[in-house]
């Protein structure tokens, strides 16, 4: 039997105590390094973010960076020369013209009651068919009195009906310097004590469709309406602003800060129309269809105007059925009988 010398066997120890030394710290080391790290991630692949939807504000079609709640409120204008230059106006999303008795038309704007406007008026009288209007937008109501079917309607619609004649003269005052009936006003700080008061809810509007239209061609263009003679309302195009701005009996129409009455739609609709009593009081059939011309960004549109009920939205659609999409902005809304009481003139920009 062969025997081991000690050398031998140390030399065996060594190299076996070498390799267990070399097992143990490429064990710590795996541990270490790589099973507390778990597996390997592999970068993921970059996904293109998609763009983020564009807010936009439901009465002017604006882009807004977040949207934010508000009740609307609808306030009937006085239209006729002794109340020129309307404060407030300027601040409107949708104005609405018609006509109304003894030759006149009157006005109703709609706004946003978390805009700060700190005077509007002269505020006039309310007739049925801008109440069966301003229901398209719930909210809030405001006028001095009105004849006795628009008092009724309001009675029996959703609307919070502020009239000054009567329990919410506080929500009005008059302009001392202006004569009656010429001389009622009130500001946003009113209806904001009207939402609280009456818990007004925050609008449900079905908005129209808006979008940032570029002028559709460098030519000029002129819309004139004639209400009646002597009422002659002109818009002309502003290919530069890509808007329209207004005339009354070819003079230029100004809100109170001096800028020149602009809109960026003109939506005139043609609306049944009849005189129901001797004062000259009309009756104007809202609900239903009719035809309508819509001039943006330097175009006009032929198209119907469609209302299910005196609550529903006015939608405006083309020839081919689809709904108009309006520039981002103000719209004024042109009610009259007849299509054939409006001129459209294009000439080459100078």
């Amino acid at each position: 039997m062969r025997a081991f010398t000690v050398s031998s066997m140390s030399r065996k120890i060594q190299i076996g105590i070498g390799a267990l030394l070399t097992i143990v710290v490429g064990a710590v080391f795996y541990f270490s390094f790589f099973a507390k790290r778990g597996p390997t991630q592999l970068p993921e692949a970059s996904v293109p973010q998609e763009e983020a939807e564009i807010i936009r504000h439901p009465l002017t079609g604006e882009s807004m960076t977040e949207a934010r709640d508000f009740f609307i409120v609808s306030v009937m204008y006085d239209n006729i020369s002794e109340s020129a230059n309307r404060p407030g106006l300027e601040d409107a999303s949708i104005v609405y013209e018609a006509p109304a008795e003894g030759g006149i038309t009157r006005l109703m704007a709609i706004f946003d009651s978390s805009k700060e406007v700190t005077a509007l008026g002269p505020i006039r009288s309310a007739r049925p068919y801008f109440v069966e209007w301003a229901s398209e937008y719930g909210g809030v109501y405001m006028h001095v009195g009105g004849s006795f079917e628009a008092l009724r309607m309001l009675h029996a619609s959703d609307l919070v009906d502020i009239d000054q004649i009567g329990a919410h003269a506080r929500y009005f005052y008059r302009a001392e310097s202006l004569s009656a009936p010429h001389n009622v006003f009130t500001s946003f700080t009113s209806w904001l004590q009207i939402g609280e008061r009456f818990e007004v809810p925050s609008h449900h509007l079905m908005s129209w469709q808006y979008d940032e239209l570029a002028p559709h061609e460098p030519k000029q263009q002129q819309v004139e309406i004639v209400y009646w003679k002597g009422n002659e309302v002109a818009w002309a195009y502003n290919l530069d602003q890509n808007n329209y701005v207004r005339f009354l009996n070819g003079d230029r129409v100004l809100f109170s800060n001096g800028n020149q009455i602009a809109a960026s739609n003109i939506v005139v609709m043609a609306v049944p129309t009849a005189v129901i009593d001797s004062i000259g009081r009309l009756r104007l059939d809202t609900t239903g269809s009719g035809p309508a011309t819509i001039y943006r960004n330097g175009e006009a549109i032929d198209a119907r105007w469609i209302k299910d009920s005196a609550e529903a939205r006015t939608r405006f659609v083309s020839t081919d059925q689809t709904e108009v999409v309006l520039n981002a902005g103000t719209t004024w809304i042109e009610v009259i009988p007849s299509l054939d009481d409006v001129t459209y003139s294009v000439f080459d920009a100078e």
